[in-house]
């Protein structure tokens, strides 16, 4: 599971705004949603108009789990010194 975290960081890193708008767009269409899909995630950011200079720099990756394995968080800390922002959460519950 922790690897499929970072797959899934790595798949999207490479995304712009306007990748993500087609994206949105199919699924809207998929799923028979009558909304326009660049002003939804232009109001989910927050913003007036697309910024793709700003797009998609902050990552981050939570990982959660009931307990970590002492090779996932000496990793996890080792990520962490090269900037990825990643962390582990532990939740008794999960």
């Amino acid at each position: 599971m922790e690897l499929q975290a970072i797959r899934y960081a790595s798949m999207i890193s490479t995304l712009t705004f306007d990748k993500l708008v087609n994206i949105y767009r199919f699924y809207l269409n998929d799923n028979n949603l009558e909304l326009d899909p660049e002003q939804s995630i232009l109001d989910f950011l927050g913003w007036d108009e697309s910024h793709e200079d700003e797009f998609g720099l902050e990552m981050k990756i939570i990982l959660a789990s009931a307990d970590f394995s002492k090779e996932l968080t000496t990793t996890v800390m080792w990520l962490n010194d090269f900037g990825l922002d990643i962390r582990c959460v532990r939740n008794a519950s999960l």
